[in-house]
């Protein structure tokens, strides 16, 4: 999410009110426009494997209003963050993540891309093993419009593995949500 100031984060103001956080009052807008959403309505491109593992995700234009009697919304514009499947990969997993939208407004946007590949430990606990290097990339899948986090494995044992892909678009506020792939059984521990 991008940073808000300490007043917009809603400590109180000179006079004593309290403004509203843009991220919590445009909560309801984004709620709304989420129903009317669906994931296939930014579906993937070049054969990414996307079934349930999908985040439903908004993103809102906003400012504070000038009364500070709480926020503005200029629109809200829809997308999806996208977790690929774990896959192994020689002597790696790798994990991928991507976004995608049907928003003309956001189509020509660049969007901060992290990835992190988690592992469950003997304890069932999952673990952040790696996470990616962040990525500035354009809607869609495929080379050059992923991130990516990948580890080496060092040994054959079975373990349960997954994706996170948080994506962050420029100039825009959104949720806090991350896609979370499925969980796959893998011939690998790291």
């Amino acid at each position: 999410m991008d940073d808000l100031s300490s007043t917009q984060m809603g400590e109180a103001s000179e006079n004593g009110t309290r403004r509203y956080s843009i991220a919590r009052a445009m909560a309801a807008a984004l709620a709304v426009a989420a129903l009317a959403f669906t994931p296939s309505m930014a579906s993937a491109e070049n054969g990414a494997r996307t079934d349930d593992d999908d985040t439903r995700v908004t993103s809102v234009e906003g400012t504070a209003s000038e009364d500070g009697a709480g926020p503005s919304v200029q629109s809200v514009h829809l997308y999806v963050s996208h977790a690929e499947y774990p896959h192994k990969s020689g002597a790696y997993v790798s994990g991928h993540g991507f976004w995608s939208t049907t928003d003309a407004k956001l189509k020509s946007k660049k969007a901060h891309v992290k990835t992190w590949l988690q592992m469950r430990n003997s304890s069932g606990k999952w673990v952040t093993i790696i996470q990616g290097t962040t990525v500035d990339v354009y809607p869609g899948s495929g080379k050059g419009k992923r991130g990516v986090a990948k580890i080496a494995c060092k040994s054959t044992g079975s373990r349960y593995w997954r994706t996170i892909t948080d994506v962050d678009i420029d100039g825009m506020v959104d949720t806090a949500d991350k896609a979370y792939s499925k969980e796959v059984s893998l011939p690998c521990t790291a």
